[in-house]
């Protein structure tokens, strides 16, 4: 059976190969290459030399000194087979032309690169000048010197141009034979480098030495490598191989042993050979760690971009969520405010019991369908952190009175007892939010109701525990319903459940989990003690700070509201209708519009105590309405009439400067709130 590999199953592989990818390009860049060897038959390589005085020289028509004899060593120990050729023009035009496969010492010259190959560093020099002591030239100056003696070498020749520009070249033959120039006043400085038998040489002119200052050159130094052709495939690779061994004689002490037996002295600058080569090779590996983070930096980029795609999708798919939600919510709160207005208006009408029944029964129809609606926007609410409590002074005596008054009906026709027991309520007001703990009471108690076929129904309120300035709420709903399995508890809370569908009851099965979630907002609980067959018992713990001594300020006698003149703008014939009837009832003047602009052009035109505006209509909208309003200065209050209950879209209809907000259906007692609320501004203006 194939085995269907998980995108994070992707990921781990990618991972790991990309590891394994690291540790060989590690284990390629840091294991030495097997020795190059030269092929059996092949011609001997042909060595140019040409006097370097002292460590080269030329003798009875053979090199000698102590580089030729480094050099032979390193061929001899590396079974390369070599022949000198003395050849006085030099390295660049002897390589260059192919007159020699080989030399011993080429300096590393930019310019070289284009016609030679030289190996890596095995010696090096810093560069020096020498001027007189009682001359006047000195660090500050020494580039204005006017004659500079040198060794005719391509080396000196290209510092002279970076240094003495204007200066008259006076060449001489060696090292010595320069600083005799400038000690004589032939020049007024002098080019040389500062390797030990250099230096060894000029012992030979102590006279000189003491009338001598000596200035390094800033930033100068020379390396020098094994020089090859370009013209034998294989003369790079000896090149190589010879500068290779040179480091292995360094290291085991043939280097010293042999700058000793020639000139007696160890050389031990030549040590340092092998102290490039470990840190090169140390180089090698801390390139091969740096380039596996790379590589891993490369994968982890890789991967936060794909992160962020998929943020970005989820983000789309979240706002295409909400903007569904809210064309939801618009499209069935606008037909519900007509079934519901309607049903109102009717209820206000002389009916027969037949007729009243059923008005009733599209009402309580409606108010389920709306029930449902709004359970599913408080889950998404829930889902994306955007519900908002609001605690506020809360009598939780009388909270449980209001749900066995909602419930009474329902219990009744079943034949229940519906009871409330508050007894123990030492603490009966608490800062909570009032609203959604009545929805999570409301949903238990009607859950106990629906699934109770004989018995009671028990809503009771305690407070257990104390704590400073607060009380930990205790409230339970017990029934003698059927129960709950033990085996499906762990689904009661789980969103679109349904655990008694034989029993032939509906719903969307969200209750539960959105009273769970908005409990747990509370910073409470809620548990469960079922027995199939004889009941359950919810229980809900949550903690709350006190709210006062419980006394309550008198409302206000109810205002009365002649003949305010209210502007309502509704693109729905219906809603516009039945508004229309409803304010018409209490006495108002209503003027209608069918959208925005036309809402727009009558608030210009007519005078009015109050406007209702849909957010939501064609041709202007009534956000976009309410802000050209403002920006006109029309100061009359402006209440939203709006199907959706987003709170982005609350919030987008009061940063349009709108007063308040109605949310469609519309309730009688609500609106009529609304008018108290602005009826004292408007009749001010009626009276003035």
């Amino acid at each position: 059976m194939a085995i269907r590999k998980t995108g994070a199953d992707r990921s781990r592989t990618r991972l790991a190969g990309a590891v394994l990818l690291a540790l060989a390009a590690t284990v390629f860049l840091c294991l030495k290459t097997r020795p190059w060897r030269p092929e059996p038959g092949r011609a001997p390589f042909r060595v140019g030399f040409q006097v370097s005085s002292p460590t080269v020289e030329y003798s009875n028509g053979k090199p000698r000194g102590v580089v030729v004899d480094i050099f032979r060593a390193a061929c001899r120990r590396r079974g390369i087979q070599i022949e000198w050729v003395y050849l006085p023009e030099g390295p660049d035009i002897s390589l260059k032309e192919g007159r020699a496969d080989l030399w011993t010492q080429v300096g590393k010259l930019p310019e070289r690169r284009e016609y030679l190959y030289i190996s890596k560093s095995w010696d090096g020099s810093t560069i020096w000048t020498a001027v007189r002591q009682d001359g006047r030239y000195r660090a500050h100056n020494i580039g204005e010197a006017e004659r500079v003696a040198l060794q005719s070498i391509p080396l000196n020749e290209r510092l002279a141009e970076r240094h003495f520009r204007k200066a008259k070249r006076v060449t001489r033959p060696t090292p010595r034979d320069v600083l005799n120039a400038v000690c004589h006043g032939d020049a007024d400085a002098g080019l040389f480098t500062s390797g030990k038998f250099v230096v060894q040489s000029m012992q030979s002119t102590p006279e000189c030495n003491e009338r001598l200052d000596f200035i390094p050159l800033p930033m100068e130094r020379m390396e020098w490598g094994v020089g090859a052709t370009l013209l034998r495939a294989d003369a790079r690779h000896a090149a190589d191989a010879i500068r290779e061994e040179i480091s292995e004689m360094a290291r085991d002490g043939t280097l010293s042993a042999i700058s000793f037996r020639t000139a007696r002295d160890p050389w031990n600058e030549l040590s340092l050979i092998t102290q490039l080569d470990d840190a090169e090779l140390r180089g090698r590996w801390l390139g091969a760690g740096v380039g596996a983070m790379a590589l891993m930096l490369v994968w982890i980029g890789w991967q936060s971009w794909k992160l962020r795609l998929v943020s970005r999708t989820a983000d789309a798919a979240n706002r295409a969520k909400s903007d569904f939600l809210a064309n939801m919510s618009h499209e069935i709160r606008t037909p519900m405010n007509g079934i519901l207005g309607t049903a109102a208006l009717l209820r206000d009408t002389a009916l027969d019991q037949e007729q009243s029944e059923y008005v009733n029964t599209v009402q309580s129809s409606a108010e389920s369908l709306l029930a449902i609606l709004n359970d599913i926007l408080d889950l998404s609410k829930i889902a994306s952190g955007k519900l908002t409590l609001e605690p506020q002074p809360t009598d939780i005596a009388q909270l449980i009175e209001d749900v066995k008054r909602l419930l009474l009906p329902l219990a009744g026709a079943k034949g229940l007892q519906l009871t409330v027991d508050a007894r123990r309520l030492e603490r009966p007001r608490l800062m909570i939010d009032g609203g959604r703990l009545r929805q999570v009471i409301l949903n238990l108690a009607n859950n106990a109701v629906k699934f109770t076929e004989h018995g009671l129904v028990e809503i009771s309120a305690e407070t257990r525990e104390s704590v400073p300035g607060g009380a930990m709420l205790v409230l339970q709903v017990r029934d003698t319903g059927c129960g709950i399995p033990a085996e499906k508890r762990d689904l009661l809370f789980q969103p679109f459940t349904q655990l008694h569908r034989n029993h032939g009851m509906k719903g969307t099965g969200l209750g539960l989990a959105i009273s769970q979630q908005l409990v747990q907002r509370m910073g409470g609980r809620i548990t469960v003690n079922s027995i199939e067959g004889q009941g359950s018992v919810f229980e809900l713990q949550v903690g709350a700070a006190l709210a006062g001594d419980g006394r309550t300020v008198p409302e206000p006698p109810a205002l009365t509201l002649p003949h305010l003149r209210l502007l309502v703008a509704e693109d729905n014939a219906v809603n516009r209708k039945v508004i229309q009837r409803i304010l018409e009832k209490k006495g108002m003047t209503v003027t209608l519009a069918e959208d925005g602009r036309m809402a727009l052009e009558a608030a210009r035109h007519g005078t009015f105590d109050l406007i209702l505006m849909d957010n939501q209509m064609p041709v202007m909208d009534g956000v976009e309405a309410a802000q050209a309003l403002r920006a006109e200065g029309c100061a009359t209050p402006i209440v939203a009439f709006t199907a959706s209950a987003m709170d982005w879209e609350l919030a987008r209809c009061r940063e349009a400067g709108m007063n308040d907000l109605l949310t469609k259906p519309v309730r009688t007692a609500a609106l009529e709130a609304i008018l108290r609320k602005y009826a004292p501004t408007a009749q001010e203006e009626i009276k003035t």
